[in-house]
């Protein structure tokens, strides 16, 4: 017998920019430019498809990841390092089951370290 592989020629509809993950800070607070600690990083992720994965960086470490399963569009990413007061820079990443993945990010002033 002869086997005939026939390529897609449908357009991958799966990983275009509409169909990433959004993510959106619910702490710290969009606005807020500083804070006396921060022991846990909220965010809000609308998703086409399943998350997969969800990670927080501060200052380019990884501190933590959550996966799924994932209860709600709300994910907490709690944070157990110390960190010395000043200016720190926070980067959530978000990876869906296709692949997709997007990130936000923002600077954060400390003022106190964490008790």
């Amino acid at each position: 017998g002869t086997t005939t592989i026939v390529a897609p020629t449908d357009a991958d509809d799966i990983h275009v920019p509409e169909k990433l993950p959004h993510l959106t800070f619910i702490t710290p607070a969009q606005d807020a430019t500083e804070t006396p600690t921060l022991t846990n990083v909220r965010i809000h992720v609308q998703s086409t498809y399943p998350l997969q994965e969800v990670s927080l960086f501060i200052n380019d470490m990884l501190i933590t990841s959550r996966t799924t399963p994932f209860a709600s569009q709300e994910v907490d990413l709690p944070i157990t390092n110390a960190f010395e007061p000043g200016m720190h820079h926070i980067k959530v990443v978000a990876y869906d089951n296709t692949g997709n993945s997007s990130s936000i990010e923002r600077q954060i002033s400390l003022q106190n370290v964490k008790e």
